[in-house]
């Protein structure tokens, strides 16, 4: 699923949400701790039951017991605490509701496609024993549609975009008892399409009574300062030093430091950069590794690219190689129905101007820029502030890709790789073709996938 400190944050967030919104009543007792993993796919960890509420006073924590809900708000309280989260992210909340089916539509569904034998029936136990307390069945529903998919990143994704909107939380058991009696026989195509079509049904009856809800108390509380959808992509080690990897790869191949040149010196990067020495030191040793840079005693540090220094085997490598490769699976799987939406909600002059930076990059021998130029423009001009911040963050996890591709153009000349794809997504955008773009977009992440899979295995 997505690393234990992500998990364990979803799972705090999960009962604060239900202590706060009324679900558990002051003197109540949670779920233990095995019945908590149970409901998040977990392992038994110290850290597994919500102890950081405790600290809140929401829960009391007694050994060997299940932890007891000592928070008590009165009906007007618990109003307020919904109103309060829900308005400070109404915008956020709005743009999810009405742009989500085109990032998460294709997700689950294609999930669902590839689901293991008995997933279904483990579905079918679920919704014959609901069990009070437990993760409402929309949320397994969609975690068990998503786990076919077998990308953690895209579940990752799920979690955060679930415990942003919080209100999933607080579903009932009236949905377990209306999909047991809609799923029968054994024909899993069926299945899909009845289960599509009731978590459509039950997504939006959702979404009104939210939106209806935000409507209703707006007027109490005038002044709230809106709270943005953020993604945050769970490492097992600090975060900026793969941030860092990725920008300097990114300034590399825009040209800011040319093959043969030489890196700002170590004091000048960390005043560039905003970064502490040690941090600046671990990111070029994984530069280094990645075959990107190269350190020269006494001149300082030298793009060197060289596809065939690059060393899979350390820790650092792996995860970035990992979360690159689930970058790629995510991609494959949404930028067709995202390209879609996107220019189709934007003016003719934006895909103009679009087609004429494909032509640019022809013309300049620049076609390997194509992914940062294009998801740059996603970030930019997609309408959907969800999409925006999804494509932004892949962009960073898609700069670890730039020396397996190199690898596999040995003559280097990557230009030659890619430009017979920039000239169509050119031709397309010129002719007014967006399908056509959308579908190729589709095709060349689902073939960058499968060529990176099949040389590096996890």
């Amino acid at each position: 699923m997505v690393e234990s400190a992500g998990i364990n944050r979803l799972v705090y967030d999960f009962f604060e949400a239900r202590i706060l919104f009324g679900y558990y009543s002051c003197g109540e007792t949670l779920p233990s701790i095995t019945k908590i993993c149970s409901m998040f796919d977990m392992r038994r960890q110290p850290s597994a039951q919500p102890d950081s509420a405790g600290e809140k006073r929401y829960i009391r924590v007694d050994a060997r017991k299940a932890a007891k809900v000592t928070y008590h708000a009165l009906p007007e309280e618990i109003r307020r605490n919904a109103a309060v989260y829900l308005l400070q992210r109404e915008e956020g909340i709005r743009d999810i509701i009405r742009t989500g089916r085109h990032l998460f539509g294709n997700l689950w569904e294609m999930g669902m496609h590839r689901w293991k034998e008995g997933t279904l029936g483990q579905l079918r136990a679920a919704l014959a024993n609901p069990a009070q307390g437990m993760v409402p069945m929309p949320i397994k529903f969609y975690m068990l549609a998503l786990s076919g998919l077998e990308n953690g990143l895209i579940m990752n994704l799920y979690w955060d975009t679930i415990q942003y909107l919080m209100f999933p939380y607080l579903e009932n058991h009236d949905h377990e008892k209306i999909m047991l009696q809609n799923i029968k026989g054994d024909s899993v195509e069926n299945v899909i399409s009845v289960l599509n079509r009731l978590f459509v049904q039950m997504d939006a009856q959702a979404a009104r009574q939210v939106v209806s809800f935000m409507d209703e108390v707006r007027s109490g509380y005038p002044e709230t300062g809106q709270v943005p959808f953020q993604w945050t992509i769970y490492r097992q080690r600090p975060q900026i030093r793969y941030t860092l990897v990725s920008r300097i790869i990114r300034e590399i191949m825009c040209g800011s430091y040319p093959a043969g040149s030489y890196l700002p010196s170590l004091s000048q990067m960390v005043k560039q950069y905003g970064a502490a020495l040690s941090t600046i030191r671990r990111t070029l040793h994984i530069l280094d590794c990645l075959g990107i840079v190269q350190p020269f005693h006494g001149k300082g540090i030298k793009v060197s690219v060289d596809a065939d220094r690059l060393d899979y085997s350390g820790r650092d490598i792996q995860e970035g190689m990992h979360l690159y490769k689930e970058s790629l699976g995510l991609l494959t799987l949404t930028i067709g129905p995202v390209s879609r939406y996107t220019m189709e909600s934007i003016p003719d002059r934006k895909r103009k101007a679009l087609a004429g930076l494909f032509s640019q990059l022809h013309e300049e021998g620049k076609s390997y820029l194509c992914f940062e130029n294009y998801l740059v423009f996603i970030r930019s001009e997609c309408p959907s502030a969800l999409i925006r911040e999804c494509y932004g963050r892949i962009l960073e996890l898609l700069a670890w890709g730039y020396p397996f591709a190199l690898q596999k153009r040995k003559d280097q000349n990557l230009h030659l790789e890619y430009d017979g794809f920039v000239l169509e997504a050119a031709s397309c955008l010129t002719e007014g073709n967006i399908l056509a773009f959308s579908e190729n977009w589709a095709k060349l992440m689902a073939c960058e996938e499968q060529q990176f899979s099949a040389r590096y295995v996890d």
